[in-house]
């Protein structure tokens, strides 16, 4: 599971070495169980489908040749498409039965890389593709990242409303855009691969303004599994192995009244320490957002900082805190009052500067 970053001037050679052989021209299928497809986040694969469901979610392709399509479930989600590194444009399977989708055509003959990214939610939808239609042949990837992060997330994650004009609008699959989220902003800054696990609503214990006693499907149960729904999978965690984990949950468990400090506190510790079994080496930063104010905000802090000194004193070194400024009505807000892109542009910021911080 690895991301791809090619440079086509400096790979040219080894891209030729490393193609499938074909005919420049033919038009050939590569489906979604092939080698030369790579994958980034949380996918159940078979020979002719890949499903997956967290935005952040992304194939990719090397190859040679003029074209490339990909096979995508209609009426299923929103994807960025990035041609050779540069991100071309936003795609919609809405409004269409059709299920191949035009990523690129009429390039100049040579190395070439595509790749899409779910921008959406796919938790109602489930995404699948079905495979890359390409007119010339695949070629290995090379993976340059310098290190992989894992965000595990709500709504804010997720890049809820991002796009909106303004608060007032309500949420919108077409106005959702993981691209512009500070997660994917840190990655890129950072030139780490990704790992998501977000969606909108959930928490540590409680999803918004459900049960204070807490929700059937808090993140915790969630996280086990490879899809949120649609699949019994259990996630090899085996798969992906994060040097960093940004665990940013909270906001929905404390928005509403009613909530119980204490059983947030509870699931959240029992929730670090689920990461940890999984990811023994990696670095553990716990969050705050940006849209809890006080005095939930205060107490959110005041559970995580207790969390992170007791973790501490019991040896785990690698456990670290760090809160995001707040945000106010400086900057223009997303749907439904969430962070709009110049929000998370501030976020990602202060993130990617923490994250290098403890890295040195």
């Amino acid at each position: 599971m690895t991301s791809l970053h090619l440079s086509c001037m400096a790979l040219a050679a080894s891209l030729m070495s490393a193609c499938a052989a074909a005919g420049p021209s033919e038009k050939l299928i590569v489906l979604p169980s092939d080698s030369f497809v790579t994958y980034e986040g949380r996918v159940v694969l078979t020979d002719s489908t890949a499903s997956f469901v967290y935005p952040g979610t992304s194939i990719g392709l090397a190859f040679e040749g003029t074209a490339v399509s990909a096979r995508l479930k209609p009426e299923a989600g929103y994807y960025s498409v990035e041609v050779d590194g540069r991100t071309v444009r936003k795609l919609s399977t809405h409004g269409t039965s059709d299920s191949l989708f035009v990523l690129a055509d009429s390039l100049p003959e040579g190395p070439h890389s595509v790749r899409l990214t779910l921008v959406s939610e796919g938790l109602f939808v489930h995404p699948e593709f079905g495979g890359f239609e390409l007119s010339g042949r695949p070629c290995a990837a090379t993976d340059s990242h310098d290190l992989k992060i894992e965000f595990i997330g709500n709504s804010i994650t997720c890049g809820y409303g991002v796009e909106a004009a303004s608060a007032l609008e309500h949420f919108a699959d077409s106005t959702s855009n993981f691209g512009m989220t500070y997660a994917a902003l840190t990655a890129k800054a950072l030139n780490a691969a990704k790992m998501v696990v977000a969606r909108s609503g959930i928490g540590a214990y409680r999803n918004y303004a459900d049960n204070p006693d807490g929700s059937e499907w808090p993140m915790p149960r969630v996280y086990r599994k490879a899809l949120i729904s649609g699949s019994d999978a259990m996630w090899d965690f085996g798969r992906f192995r994060p040097d960093v984990v940004c665990i940013n949950l909270g906001t929905n468990d404390l928005s509403v009244a009613g909530y119980k400090i204490d059983l947030y506190a509870r699931a959240y510790a029992d929730f670090v320490r689920m990461v940890r079994s999984n990811y023994p080496q990696a670095q553990i930063v716990m969050l705050t957002g940006t849209m809890l104010q006080s005095p939930q905000l205060d107490e959110q802090k005041a559970v995580l900082d207790s969390l992170c000194a007791t973790l501490r004193s019991e040896g785990d070194s690698a456990v670290f805190r760090f809160d995001m400024e707040p945000q106010d009505m400086s900057l223009p807000m997303g749907a439904d009052y969430h962070p709009s892109a110049d929000t998370h542009r501030r976020m990602a910021a202060e993130l990617t500067e923490f994250i290098r911080s403890i890295r040195r």
